[in-house]
């Protein structure tokens, strides 16, 4: 099959052993690009049409776009939209399956202007480069790319300060840890919440060696004394980042 089938009352159902599972919202669009590499567009009208397209990356649009803004011939009020045009394309990069040479050329393209830009980018156009970036640290071969074109000045923009919880992320899968864990550290004692959950979210113990177990003990020490002070938010959320170290 090679389109996902709805029934009519527009229930998602996958065979889970001897019955049929009706998914949530999220199980479905998983499913969905998972088995058939599409997303839905549009939510369905009211004549039961659905709007499905392939997932394609728009490698001319790529490159005339990093042409024109290395070339300064996008106005400045424009600059902006040209990066959210280019982060769309990374989206759609970050969905494949498969990449083919001319893809993983223009993805080179995309790294190479972004490295240019991190230490001197405003903070809107920082955030469009570290999203486009951290779409695509994943995967193997896009991981690569990022670690060649943009390593160097990832490292740089954080050791200058920089704390954005994308920029954390970037830095986790690229394998830069040990000022990281100071990070951690740093946002408990400043009840960085939106950090925290980040790297709930994301963390992996085989990311952190060999600082897992050390960490692992002092986040024990917190959970106690955000017991003590009855911080339920602290403590949820340091549990959930202990159960993420357990894992080994």
């Amino acid at each position: 099959m090679e389109r996902p089938v709805f029934f009519k009352n527009k229930d998602y159902y996958v065979r889970r052993g001897s019955s049929n599972h009706n998914c949530s919202a999220n199980e479905t669009f998983d499913h969905i690009r998972t088995h058939y590499g599409i997303f839905q567009e549009s939510v369905f009208n009211d004549n039961d049409e659905e709007s499905y397209r392939e997932i394609k990356v728009d490698i001319e649009l790529i490159n005339n776009y990093i042409e024109m803004l290395e070339n300064d011939e996008i106005p400045s009020l424009r600059i902006n939209k040209a990066y959210k045009a280019i982060r769309k394309q990374c989206m759609n990069i970050s969905y494949l399956f498969e990449y083919d040479d001319l893809i993983l050329e223009s993805f080179v393209k995309i790294c190479s202007h972004f490295s240019t830009k991190l230490n001197s980018a405003d903070k809107e156009l920082l955030n469009l480069i570290l999203e486009s970036l951290k779409m695509n640290v994943t995967k193997p071969e896009t991981l690569k790319i990022v670690k060649e074109t943009c390593y160097d000045n990832l490292i740089n923009l954080f050791e200058k300060g920089e704390r954005d919880y994308l920029l954390i992320i970037i830095l986790l899968e690229c394998g830069y840890y040990s000022d990281i864990i100071k990070t951690i550290l740093n946002a408990f004692d400043n009840r960085d919440l939106k950090l925290l959950n980040e790297l709930g979210n994301f963390l992996e113990p085989n990311k952190i060696q060999p600082d897992r177990i050390p960490l692992l003990k002092i986040l024990n020490r917190k959970i106690e004394e955000f017991n003590q002070q009855n911080d339920k938010e602290l403590i949820e959320i340091t549990d959930k980042i202990i159960k993420k170290l357990e894992r080994s």
